[in-house]
């Protein structure tokens, strides 16, 4: 089965290879819970407003933001060619914003033949706490990678309605949508009041 992997940032990249997990990578180089977004992600507009973000907040010039963002953003126009897809995030605001964009790019890029699954860890038997994916030992990712979550359409569309209601700054509607999140979202309540 032909699978990718889109990865919640560079720092796990080289423990799919070491695991033995097949599979090509995306890394979702992006920082979305800071500063402005636009509801579609990767278009023109989503990429010009965060390059000007990353100039006046953190002195990243718009090239060296397009090069190492644009690049793997662009990668995710050829996800028809995939019969898996698997998001790897993790529990806090950080990757709760970053998987929401995820999702939304998924609802509104339909892929009827591929598989959509999600692995996001935040608790584990091997920790008293929340732990990240940087941290767990790197012996349990094909663990993890076993036991991933299918996310249906109905995940993918709820996804797409927080990110869209997280763009319109609507936080009446980012509260009805967390009231009763779907099982598969069992980090969101928790990251959208940290984010409020």
């Amino acid at each position: 089965m032909k699978t990718v992997h889109i990865l919640n940032g560079d720092s796990i990249k080289d423990i799919f290879a070491e695991q033995g997990i097949e599979g090509d990578l995306i890394i979702w180089r992006e920082a979305l819970c800071e500063g402005p977004t636009t509801v579609e992600v990767g278009s023109e507009d989503f990429l010009q407003t965060r390059a000007a973000f990353f100039q006046s907040y953190f002195e990243v010039s718009p090239k060296g933001y397009l090069t190492k963002t644009q690049e793997e953003f662009d990668k995710l126009k050829e996800l028809e060619k995939y019969e898996e897809i698997t998001l790897w995030f993790e529990y806090d605001l950080f990757c709760q914003i970053n998987l929401l964009a995820a999702c939304s790019y998924l609802h509104l890029h339909p892929l009827p033949n591929s598989k959509i699954s999600l692995v996001c860890l935040g608790e584990h038997p091997s920790s008293q706490g929340l732990i990240a994916l940087g941290e767990i030992d790197p012996s349990y990712y094909p663990e993890l990678y076993e036991n991933r979550t299918t996310l249906s359409q109905e995940d993918l569309a709820y996804g797409h309605q927080l990110w869209a209601a997280y763009n319109g700054h609507s936080h009446k509607e980012m509260e009805k949508l967390i009231a009763n999140p779907p099982s598969t979202f069992p980090y969101i309540q928790a990251a959208i009041h940290e984010h409020f």
